[in-house]
């Protein structure tokens, strides 16, 4: 097992990358990213045709501008992505429940 939080240096600014997705609802197929996207997890893109959402191409450029590829009928379109964060924090208080072997603990960030 790798050394887990103790291998973090929470002195320097940390990458918060997350897993929750964020998204952006437009009637244009232009726009811009209100946040920065995970590099490892490319955004994407729905259009709302027929009272369903179904995917479209999406291109981000690494300044967050983005472009969606227009589909016939859609009212609107929603554009994807997962958020990286530079952040600081402490290191998180841990506990462990030595009945059921679980392990809690919690960060608390600030965005830089």
């Amino acid at each position: 097992m790798g050394p887990g939080f103790a291998g973090l240096d929470f002195d320097q600014p940390l990458e918060l990358r997350c897993t929750k997705q964020q998204s952006l609802t437009t009637t244009a197929l232009t726009g811009t990213l209100p946040g920065t996207p995970r590099p490892d997890d490319s955004p994407w893109a729905l259009a709302y045709v027929g009272g369903d959402w179904q995917r479209t191409p999406v291109e981000v450029e690494p300044d967050r501008t983005f472009t969606i590829t227009a589909v016939p009928g859609a009212l609107q379109y929603q554009v994807c992505w997962r958020p990286v964060f530079t952040v600081f924090c402490e290191p998180p208080p841990e506990s462990m429940d030595p009945a059921s072997n679980t392990h809690d603990w919690t960060i608390t960030a600030e965005e830089v």
